[in-house]
Protein backbone atom coordinates (compact mmCIF):
# COMPACT_ATOMS: atom_id res chain seq x y z
CA UNK A 1 0.00 0.00 0.00
CA UNK A 2 1.22 3.35 -0.99
CA UNK A 3 1.18 6.32 1.62
CA UNK A 4 -0.91 8.95 0.96
CA UNK A 5 -0.45 10.74 4.10
CA UNK A 6 -1.71 14.49 2.40
CA UNK A 7 -5.48 12.61 2.78
CA UNK A 8 -5.33 12.21 6.16
CA UNK A 9 -8.87 12.89 7.76
CA UNK A 10 -10.42 15.33 9.89
CA UNK A 11 -12.58 15.65 13.01
CA UNK A 12 -16.05 17.07 14.20
CA UNK A 13 -17.91 19.15 17.08
CA UNK A 14 -20.02 21.52 19.09
CA UNK A 15 -22.36 24.23 19.84
CA UNK A 16 -26.21 24.92 20.59
CA UNK A 17 -27.98 27.18 23.16
CA UNK A 18 -30.55 26.39 26.08
CA UNK A 19 -32.72 28.28 28.77
CA UNK A 20 -31.59 27.79 31.93
CA UNK A 21 -34.97 27.54 34.13
CA UNK A 22 -33.50 28.66 37.03
CA UNK A 23 -32.00 31.99 35.76
CA UNK A 24 -33.45 32.42 32.56
CA UNK A 25 -30.23 32.51 30.75
CA UNK A 26 -28.88 31.09 27.59
CA UNK A 27 -26.46 28.43 27.89
CA UNK A 28 -23.90 27.59 25.02
CA UNK A 29 -23.70 23.90 24.45
CA UNK A 30 -19.73 22.82 24.49
CA UNK A 31 -18.41 19.37 24.11
CA UNK A 32 -16.38 18.33 26.49
CA UNK A 33 -12.68 19.42 25.76
CA UNK A 34 -9.81 16.58 25.34
CA UNK A 35 -8.86 13.18 24.29
CA UNK A 36 -11.69 12.49 21.39
CA UNK A 37 -11.53 9.65 18.78
CA UNK A 38 -13.38 8.18 15.72
CA UNK A 39 -15.21 4.89 15.44
CA UNK A 40 -16.82 2.36 13.64
CA UNK A 41 -15.31 4.55 10.60
CA UNK A 42 -16.75 3.15 7.12
CA UNK A 43 -16.64 4.53 3.30
CA UNK A 44 -19.77 4.71 1.48
CA UNK A 45 -17.79 6.38 -1.84
CA UNK A 46 -14.02 5.90 -2.41
CA UNK A 47 -12.85 6.87 -5.47
CA UNK A 48 -9.70 8.01 -4.10
CA UNK A 49 -8.89 4.62 -2.93
CA UNK A 50 -8.61 5.88 0.82
CA UNK A 51 -9.76 2.53 2.64
CA UNK A 52 -6.76 0.60 0.93
CA UNK A 53 -4.10 2.91 2.26
CA UNK A 54 -1.82 2.53 5.45
CA UNK A 55 -2.63 5.90 6.50
CA UNK A 56 -6.20 6.04 5.85
CA UNK A 57 -7.70 2.71 6.58
CA UNK A 58 -10.98 2.83 8.60
CA UNK A 59 -8.41 0.78 11.38
CA UNK A 60 -6.19 4.08 11.60
CA UNK A 61 -8.76 6.67 11.75
CA UNK A 62 -10.42 4.88 14.24
CA UNK A 63 -7.44 4.63 16.14
CA UNK A 64 -6.34 8.20 15.96
CA UNK A 65 -6.92 10.37 18.72
CA UNK A 66 -7.66 14.33 18.86
CA UNK A 67 -7.41 17.18 20.98
CA UNK A 68 -10.64 19.06 21.46
CA UNK A 69 -10.14 23.10 22.38
CA UNK A 70 -13.16 24.95 22.86
CA UNK A 71 -11.34 28.44 21.48
CA UNK A 72 -14.76 30.64 21.63
CA UNK A 73 -18.94 30.24 21.46
CA UNK A 74 -18.40 29.50 17.49
CA UNK A 75 -14.92 27.80 17.16
CA UNK A 76 -13.35 24.72 18.37
CA UNK A 77 -9.70 23.32 17.34
CA UNK A 78 -9.04 20.12 17.00
CA UNK A 79 -5.15 19.04 17.15
CA UNK A 80 -3.79 15.22 16.65
CA UNK A 81 -0.65 13.98 17.99
CA UNK A 82 1.59 14.93 15.12
CA UNK A 83 0.81 18.83 16.08
CA UNK A 84 -1.22 19.21 13.01
CA UNK A 85 -3.85 21.19 13.86
CA UNK A 86 -7.73 22.50 12.27
CA UNK A 87 -9.83 25.76 13.00
CA UNK A 88 -13.18 24.83 12.74
CA UNK A 89 -16.68 26.57 12.77
CA UNK A 90 -19.58 25.90 15.16
CA UNK A 91 -23.40 26.16 14.69
CA UNK A 92 -25.65 25.11 17.04
CA UNK A 93 -24.68 21.40 17.94
CA UNK A 94 -22.74 20.92 14.18
CA UNK A 95 -18.61 21.34 13.86
CA UNK A 96 -18.04 22.10 10.46
CA UNK A 97 -14.04 21.60 9.45
CA UNK A 98 -12.51 22.59 5.95
CA UNK A 99 -9.32 22.19 4.67
CA UNK A 100 -7.60 23.07 1.16
CA UNK A 101 -4.44 22.44 0.45
CA UNK A 102 -1.75 21.89 -2.41
CA UNK A 103 1.45 20.45 -2.52
CA UNK A 104 3.92 19.09 -5.08
CA UNK A 105 4.03 15.69 -5.33
CA UNK A 106 8.36 14.52 -4.80
CA UNK A 107 8.70 11.05 -5.77
CA UNK A 108 6.49 8.41 -7.30
CA UNK A 109 6.64 4.96 -8.46
CA UNK A 110 6.39 3.85 -11.87
CA UNK A 111 3.88 1.52 -13.20
CA UNK A 112 5.91 -1.80 -11.60
CA UNK A 113 5.60 0.15 -8.52
CA UNK A 114 8.93 0.60 -8.40
CA UNK A 115 10.60 4.33 -7.23
CA UNK A 116 11.19 6.21 -10.24
CA UNK A 117 14.73 7.42 -10.55
CA UNK A 118 17.37 8.71 -12.74
CA UNK A 119 20.35 6.92 -14.59
CA UNK A 120 22.50 7.58 -10.72
CA UNK A 121 19.92 6.73 -8.39
CA UNK A 122 18.47 9.57 -7.57
CA UNK A 123 14.74 10.34 -6.86
CA UNK A 124 13.07 12.18 -9.95
CA UNK A 125 10.82 14.45 -8.78
CA UNK A 126 7.52 14.18 -11.03
CA UNK A 127 5.66 17.15 -12.39
CA UNK A 128 3.04 16.72 -10.25
CA UNK A 129 0.93 18.94 -7.98
CA UNK A 130 -1.90 17.65 -5.66
CA UNK A 131 -4.61 19.14 -4.11
CA UNK A 132 -7.02 18.09 -1.60
CA UNK A 133 -10.35 19.60 -0.47
CA UNK A 134 -11.37 18.37 2.75
CA UNK A 135 -14.82 18.78 4.47
CA UNK A 136 -15.82 17.51 7.82
CA UNK A 137 -19.32 17.91 9.82
CA UNK A 138 -19.79 16.33 13.30
CA UNK A 139 -23.36 16.66 14.80
CA UNK A 140 -23.31 15.90 18.79
CA UNK A 141 -26.26 13.81 20.15
CA UNK A 142 -25.13 15.52 23.51
CA UNK A 143 -21.03 16.94 24.69
CA UNK A 144 -19.74 13.47 25.02
CA UNK A 145 -20.93 12.02 21.59
CA UNK A 146 -21.35 12.74 18.25
CA UNK A 147 -21.71 11.18 14.36
CA UNK A 148 -19.05 12.28 11.55
CA UNK A 149 -19.34 12.35 7.86
CA UNK A 150 -16.13 13.57 5.72
CA UNK A 151 -15.72 14.00 2.11
CA UNK A 152 -11.97 14.47 0.67
CA UNK A 153 -12.05 15.77 -3.22
CA UNK A 154 -8.68 15.43 -4.37
CA UNK A 155 -7.04 16.47 -8.00
CA UNK A 156 -3.83 16.81 -9.71
CA UNK A 157 -2.30 18.66 -12.16
CA UNK A 158 1.18 17.90 -14.42
CA UNK A 159 2.08 15.52 -16.74
CA UNK A 160 3.13 12.64 -14.49
CA UNK A 161 -0.45 12.72 -12.93
CA UNK A 162 -1.52 9.34 -14.88
CA UNK A 163 1.30 7.36 -13.48
CA UNK A 164 0.71 8.49 -10.16
CA UNK A 165 -2.77 7.84 -9.64
CA UNK A 166 -2.50 4.66 -11.34
CA UNK A 167 0.42 3.66 -8.55
CA UNK A 168 -2.15 4.80 -5.87
CA UNK A 169 -4.27 2.76 -7.09
CA UNK A 170 -6.92 5.63 -8.24
CA UNK A 171 -8.64 5.49 -12.19
CA UNK A 172 -9.73 8.79 -12.40
CA UNK A 173 -9.33 12.33 -11.16
CA UNK A 174 -10.37 14.58 -8.97
CA UNK A 175 -11.44 11.45 -7.57
CA UNK A 176 -13.95 11.80 -4.54
CA UNK A 177 -14.17 9.49 -1.04
CA UNK A 178 -17.09 9.92 1.75
CA UNK A 179 -16.97 8.38 5.12
CA UNK A 180 -18.16 8.72 8.29
CA UNK A 181 -18.17 7.08 11.43
CA UNK A 182 -19.16 8.24 14.93
CA UNK A 183 -16.67 11.03 17.14
CA UNK A 184 -16.71 9.95 21.19
CA UNK A 185 -15.07 11.87 24.18
CA UNK A 186 -11.98 9.39 25.59
CA UNK A 187 -11.14 10.94 28.73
Amino acid sequence: MKNITPFILLPMLFSCTSENKETGMEETFAPTAGSWSFGDTSYSTDSCNLANNAATSPAIIDALIFTLTNVSETAVTLENATGTQWDCTLDGMALTCNDLSEAEIEQYNDLDGNLVTDEDGNTVNPDATRTIDFTSVATFTDENTATYSATIVANCTGTDCNVIADDWGISELPCTSEYGGTFTFQD
